[in-house]
């Protein structure tokens, strides 16, 4: 379930759901970098997306693999940044993006600043690991890690 406050209204992703046409946004690589791999990236998920939609005949192909998604079901992935972090600390990720992850499964640790396990996060459904938080302190109410849920 989205909380109002996850809602960021002022986006063209936002607007156009909000109109019943689908969006999608890529945040990929560093800002100011142009990465070669990370445009090949983008540009396939683009394909692939619309070729699952059944708007271009096949799915895209690339010069890159990436066999830890060579796993993940066909089908359009719902987003989650669920559980939350409900305490302050030094996070540790237990798992790398594009990764499975299968519900109940520990994604990340929260320690002290003495080296103390405060909290051991877990995934509430199956799903793929998309990306983690940049930052290596975390806040009680802080999204962690982004998920992709499997299409049942």
């Amino acid at each position: 379930m989205i909380r109002e406050e996850q809602i960021v209204r002022n986006t063209l992703s936002y607007s156009l759901i909000a109109h019943g046409i689908p969006a999608l946004t890529l945040e990929m690589g560093e800002s100011y970098v142009v990465n070669e791999k990370n445009i090949d990236v983008g540009v396939r998920s683009v394909w692939n997306m619309l070729s699952e939609l059944g708007l271009v005949s096949m799915p895209a192909t690339g010069s890159y693999e990436y066999p830890l998604l060579e796993n993940a079901s066909r089908g359009i992935y719902t987003y989650s940044d669920q559980p939350l972090s409900s305490t302050s600390g030094i996070i540790r990720f237990l798992v790398k993006p594009g990764a499975s992850v299968k519900s109940g499964q520990p994604f990340a640790r929260i320690y002290n600043a003495f080296g103390k396990a405060q909290e051991t996060l877990h995934a509430n459904t199956n799903g793929i690991v998309l990306g983690h938080a940049d930052s290596s302190v975390v806040f009680p109410g802080m999204a962690v890690m982004a998920f992709g849920i499997k299409p049942v």
